[in-house]
This record gives C-alpha cells, sequence and structure tokens, in this order.
C-alpha cells in the first residue's frame, strides 16, 4: 500500500482536504480521531496515561479529561512529549493494520505531528496543507470556542509550515484565495503516475 501522509498547523484545513480525497475514492486514516478512540478504550494506554499525568486525566465515569490535559501539557513541553511518546507508537500499530486492510492505489493518514513526531519515513509522500497564520487562529477560535491566547499557544508547540515544508513533496493552500479542487487533483494525478510509472515527483 502507498502510504500518503496529510500535514499541517492546527487550523490549516486537513481534514478538509482529506474530505475531497475521500470524495474521489482514497481512504483515509484520521489520526486524531483514531487516538482518541484508542486513548479511551486502549487499557494499557489508558494506565500509562495515568501514571505520566495522575488520576485528574480520566474523570469518575473513566472519560478522557481532554481539557484538564490540554491545560496541563500546553504548559509544559516535557508532559506534551511525554503524551505524544504514548499516543503515538499505539496509532501507528493501529494506522499499520488499517492500511494493510485497504485496495486503492493509495491511502492517507491525516495527522498534525507527522514531523513533529519523526515518523515521515513511514510515509512514501508527504503533503503539506498551510494557511496565513491568522486565519488559521480564527478557524480555530471558531471551532473550537478557545481564546486566541490558548490558540497561539498551541500554534507556537508546532513546527512551522517552512520547516514542514523540508520534508514534505506537495504544498496544498487553503487560504479562501487558491482553488482547493485543482490543487488535489493535480497532487492526485502525480501521484498516481508515480505509482504507476516509478516516476519521480
Amino acid at each position: 500500500m502507498f502510504k500518503v501522509g496529510v500535514t499541517g498547523g492546527i487550523g490549516a484545513g486537513k481534514s478538509l482536504i482529506c474530505k475531497i480525497f475521500e470524495i474521489i475514492d482514497y481512504p483515509v486514516y484520521y489520526a486524531d480521531a483514531r487516538a482518541k478512540i484508542l486513548i479511551s478504550e486502549d487499557a494499557s494506554l489508558r494506565s500509562s496515561i495515568i501514571k505520566l499525568l495522575g488520576s485528574e486525566a480520566y474523570d469518575k465515569e473513566g472519560n478522557y479529561n481532554r481539557s484538564w490535559v490540554g491545560q496541563q501539557v500546553f504548559k509544559d513541553k516535557r508532559l506534551l512529549k511525554g503524551l505524544n511518546d504514548l499516543v503515538h507508537p499505539a496509532v501507528h500499530a493501529d494506522s499499520a493494520q488499517w492500511f494493510e486492510d485497504q485496495q486503492s492505489p493509495f491511502a492517507l493518514y491525516e495527522a498534525a505531528l507527522i514531523i513533529e513526531g519523526s515518523t515521515q519515513d513511514n510515509f512514501d509522500a508527504l503533503i503539506c496543507v498551510t494557511a496565513p497564520e491568522e486565519l488559521r487562529i480564527e478557524r480555530v477560535m471558531k471551532r473550537n470556542g478557545l481564546g486566541r491566547d490558548a490558540v497561539v499557544g498551541r500554534i507556537k508547540n508546532q513546527t512551522s509550515d517552512n520547516e514542514k515544508r523540508k520534508h514534505c513533496h506537495f504544498e496544498i493552500i487553503n487560504d479562501e484565495q487558491h482553488f482547493l479542487i485543482p490543487q488535489i487533483l493535480n497532487v492526485n494525478q502525480i501521484l498516481l503516475d508515480r505509482i504507476n510509472n516509478s516516476t519521480e515527483y
């Protein structure tokens, strides 16, 4: 299976790009969505998170206390790294099985932290979705109901677009000025040519 990673900073529009790929019949593994399921259902992972962050990581009903965890890890890079070091391997193992089950020419894996997690070598191609920072801030504030400072703090904890570009084969610009469909169809065609004819990107 030819594996295509889709990455980009918070609010860049990775999920939107992936939804369009799904419309043209390519399966997408949404790493954040799967991570939420694994954090809730994987007993070993739950135990490790509690050991790292304390019992408040889950509420009395056993639900993941996402808001509280976010407050802890986004102000302490050591805890953020520790949490990522627990969750990423669990997601990687889960996605490996998922990729084996796919039948399309290529399948996509959507995640913000591919570069940060040093997992770029797991993919045959990488797409970076970008947007101006101010637009990203506005999107996340509206989508997540967060204050500006909280969003800016999360952006600062992620690798810059310039650094991401160094590792990616393609860039899709989601700034509400560039048309998305032509960009996606162009990437799709290049990927198919690469897969079918062993051509270079």
